[in-house]
């Protein structure tokens, strides 16, 4: 038990004091209580003012507060700080968000540029998008958790279960705790709950219940005029007033020989790789053979946070340098996540494949053709590979844009004035399997490449 003098005084003040008193820095309290070193020190700074019962839960184990203690940091969270769920009856909802038990690494920019466009009331409507297991959850709660611009708070509703777009109004609505009411449409109900409350509305996973989900959105929005929406979706909404935030990749390392260690070590992609593994494989050395192993695997993986930490969870069995070996296949080997996540996100064949699923048939054959291109491709490129003679409903310029708005596809940051798309290895790695199981042409990504140099 921390032996801490008794005394009164804010949350993060009482807090600080019980931390220190336990010799444990903001970083080791953040990963004993699974949560983030940010959000520790927010609550220190008083800058998150409003303490969920989780979190003080967490942190009083963290801590190892015996009933004196806990009894101090529970009151020193004034009544009005304490976020708790309440009947839409009388004044709130069930303002909630999930608490991780790991701990959230680098993005710190992401997360400062997303507060500010929160917090400066001009976007109403922002969509985070980002191909699958790019992370797009974890940054929207990192990013929400620090804004105070809402005096009704955040309500964060996961959509991933939901399985049909006409049982969204009634799930955002019993998140909310609305009541219903005999003889009244729900979405009437919502609207009259949200119309006169400025708050900040989370709704995660969203792409599978589109386009309907676009146009319920778009209701609310012009219904209840202090409302914001913040959006997670692998597809973009395509409703007025939308603003996307693309999600990329974690920042990778650099691979050349003459790299230092402690460069690889800065890198969000390592940093993440890192700090998972040390969690399943405590005793494993971190010698400069490691790291430039680790490096190359989370290069290999596109540096999606998902692909990384699946790969991170091998380390209890395989050292880095045996894993990159071993990894031929990124779909195969990386699998096993935790069995508290969606089944989607345990492997990464299902969650890209959750992204394949959602296509129409022909933009489904578009994806699956796209996988035989190595290094990116232009529009006229893809047009004479995968459909010389134009006999599918869409062309490639139709079929690229709507793969970008799906995160499938992606935009390369290259000069020059045609521009050029490409698909993460993850990505292309899947399609290539698909077209493959199907039969279809166009899998084998060799003779692409040729075409793809003699045509650009």
């Amino acid at each position: 038990m921390v032996s801490a003098p008794r005394q009164t005084g804010a949350f993060g003040a009482v807090l600080r004091r019980y931390r220190v008193a336990a010799g444990l820095s903001q970083e080791q309290l953040a990963e004993q209580a699974g949560l983030s070193r940010r959000g520790i020190a927010d609550l220190e700074r008083g800058v998150r003012r409003a303490p969920y019962p989780e979190t003080i839960a967490r942190l009083t184990r963290a801590l190892k507060l015996g009933e004196a203690e806990r009894a101090e940091l529970t009151s020193a969270a004034r009544p009005a700080e304490i976020v708790t769920t309440v009947e839409s009856a009388t004044v709130g909802w069930q303002a909630r968000l999930p608490i991780s038990s790991t701990s959230f690494v680098g993005r710190e920019r992401e997360v400062e540029e997303l507060r500010n466009h929160l917090q400066s009331g001009r976007m109403r409507l922002l969509t985070l998008t980002g191909t699958g297991g790019s992370g797009k959850t974890r940054l929207a709660l990192e990013a929400v958790a620090g804004v105070e611009a809402f005096p009704q708070g955040v309500s964060f509703v996961p959509l991933a279960p939901v399985i049909g777009a006409s049982l969204l109004v009634p799930t955002v609505a019993h998140e909310l705790g609305v009541r219903e009411v005999p003889g009244r449409p729900i979405d009437q109900l919502l609207i009259g709950h949200l119309r006169d409350r400025r708050l900040l509305l989370v709704l995660d996973n969203l792409e599978h219940l589109l386009p309907l989900a676009g146009q319920v959105v778009a209701d609310l929005l012009k219904a209840c005029p202090d409302l914001t929406v913040l959006v997670t979706s692998r597809a973009v909404l395509r409703v007025s007033g939308e603003h996307v935030y693309s999600v990329r990749p974690l920042t990778r390392p650099s691979l050349n020989p003459a790299t230092p260690v402690d460069e690889l070590l800065q890198s969000d992609a390592v940093r993440l790789f890192v700090e998972r593994a040390r969690a399943v494989q405590p005793r494993l050395e971190w010698t400069p053979e490691v790291v430039r192993a680790t490096a190359q695997l989370c290069a290999r993986v596109d540096g999606l946070p998902l692909a990384i930490e699946l790969a991170a969870a091998r380390v209890r069995l395989l050292n880095p340098r045996v894993l990159l070996g071993g990894l031929g296949s990124r779909l195969e080997l990386l699998t096993g996540g935790a069995w508290d996540l969606p089944a989607r996100q345990r492997a990464l064949r299902a969650t890209i494949g959750w992204s394949h699923d959602l296509l129409p048939a022909t933009e489904r054959l578009w994806f699956q053709r796209l996988g035989v291109f190595i290094g990116g491709f232009t529009i006229e490129a893809a047009q004479a590979v995968c459909d010389p003679d134009h006999v599918l409903d869409l062309d490639a310029l139709a079929a690229v844009v709507t793969l970008h708005d799906q995160s499938l596809v992606t935009a390369m940051d290259e000069a020059g004035e045609e521009p050029r798309f490409g698909l993460l290895e993850t990505v292309r790695e899947f399609a290539v399997e698909q077209a493959r199981a199907h039969g279809r042409c166009g899998c084998n990504p060799r003779p692409a490449r040729r075409v793809l140099r003699t045509s650009d």
